[in-house]
């Protein structure tokens, strides 16, 4: 007896988060490093993107995403986002999270 069923949907998804890499909470830097945790079933590198925003001592903001590419399978990868000034490590905000059917 032969199925007849229908294969079932693969998916990829990804999220964020920060790495605990501040000396302090008023320490002065030019990146803060992010971790994403993946899973993909789809058999190619799927892309994706995170936004960073962080800000100055005066109190600027500052604006920056990093890219990257996640294998086939699950796992986690690093990376940073960067900024152009330096800005407050404890007031950095790194987000982003996606998934999809292949």
């Amino acid at each position: 007896m032969e199925c007849d069923c229908p294969e079932p949907t693969k998916t990829w998804s990804w999220s964020v988060s920060m790495n605990n890499d501040c000396m302090s909470h008023e320490q002065l830097v030019t990146s803060r490093g992010f971790t994403i945790t993946y899973n993909n079933q789809c058999g190619r590198s799927i892309s994706g993107s995170v936004n960073g925003i962080g800000y100055t001592q005066n109190g600027e903001e500052q604006v920056n995403s990093a890219s990257f590419t996640i294998p086939t399978g699950s796992g986690t990868k690093s990376g940073s986002v960067y900024f152009s000034r330096e800005v407050v490590c404890g007031d950095v905000t790194i987000s982003g999270h996606d998934s999809g059917n292949c």
